[in-house]
């Protein structure tokens, strides 16, 4: 998957803040209606859109944006104001100076996931080398 390095970097960050031990954050797959409801806080992260230029004539150096896309579930029991709050303590433990730009949805109430719903996109503006395995910067 593409950006899998850049996921797997702010995904290892978010792992080490205290301020986020209450949820669990992963790398997204494709939804599936699951037979039990979520117990607990899961963030998703996920590969967003890129639009990068060539920097590098013949070669596959590419500069540009990108984005890393954000899910936040947080089971109904546990409250709207839960879920606001992880959204600022997510956004709180992983903006820095790399981080260009922030969309962030609001908070919705999903019947059927039976949880509190919010979606952020984080965008960066970095050097991507595309064309082999490792997808590194």
């Amino acid at each position: 998957m593409y950006l899998d390095r850049h996921i797997d970097d702010l995904q290892h960050k978010l792992s080490q803040c205290p301020q986020l031990q209450d949820a669990s954050v992963i790398k997204a797959y494709p939804y599936a209606i699951k037979p039990t409801a979520l117990d607990r806080i899961v963030i998703t992260l996920s590969p967003g859109g890129v639009n990068c230029d060539n920097v590098e004539l013949g070669g596959n150096v590419m500069y540009g944006r990108y984005d890393i896309d954000a899910h936040f579930f947080v089971p109904h029991k546990m409250g709207s104001p839960v879920a606001t709050d992880i959204v600022s303590r997510f956004l709180r433990n992983c903006v820095d100076n790399s981080v260009q730009g922030i969309r962030l949805t609001q908070i919705d109430c999903d019947d059927l996931l039976r949880c509190y719903t919010a979606k952020c996109a984080l965008t960066y503006y970095d050097r991507l080398e595309f064309g082999d395995d490792s997808d590194e910067r």
